[in-house]
């Protein structure tokens, strides 16, 4: 398995947890990136292939994950390692705690990308609020054993280790 980065790591979860809340199985481009490693291709290869095939097939995505990519550039290495740990650990556990410890600085940061880029996508991306701890999720999680309670396969959340790259 090859090391990435915090930057590519972040990135791929953060596009993992956007397909989630997009109302997509994540599963979708995990699924795809763990056989195409299991068959030698480099982990971040894999994924950007991965993405790639969700993006054939459902084009709609393309400009919110490009977003997610940018805001992720962009950021400085703290913030992203930052991100990094939110995601995965949210991924891992379901605790939306973990979400709301960077929805500020998306918030700031995606609000700054919008002013830069012209782009209301962006300002459009934006967390009204962080959801409540009780409060039901925008998209029904799965109900199977074996998954945490955030929606993700466990080890999914080590999986993300990739960048996505919606532009591929």
């Amino acid at each position: 398995m090859s090391r990435l980065s915090k930057r590519e790591r972040a990135t791929t979860a953060a596009a993992l947890l956007e397909l989630r809340t997009l109302g997509v199985d994540p599963g979708e481009v995990t699924n795809t990136a763990a056989t195409l490693i299991r068959m030698g291709t480099p982990d971040g290869k894999a994924y950007q292939r991965a993405f790639g095939k969700l993006l054939e097939a459902r084009p709609s995505l393309r400009a919110p994950l490009q977003r997610i990519e940018t805001l992720i550039e962009r950021s400085d290495l703290p913030t992203v390692a930052r991100y990094n740990t939110a995601l995965t650990n949210y991924m891992a556990t379901g605790d939306e705690g973990h979400l709301r410890s960077i929805a500020a600085t998306v918030s700031t940061d995606m609000a700054q990308l919008a002013q830069e880029t012209g782009d209301a996508g962006f300002a459009d991306s934006l967390p009204d609020k962080a959801p409540e701890p009780d409060a039901a999720p925008a998209v029904g999680k799965p109900v199977r054993p074996g998954w945490n309670p955030s929606g993700f396969r466990p080890g999914e959340a080590g999986e993300a280790q990739a960048p996505a790259q919606p532009g591929s």
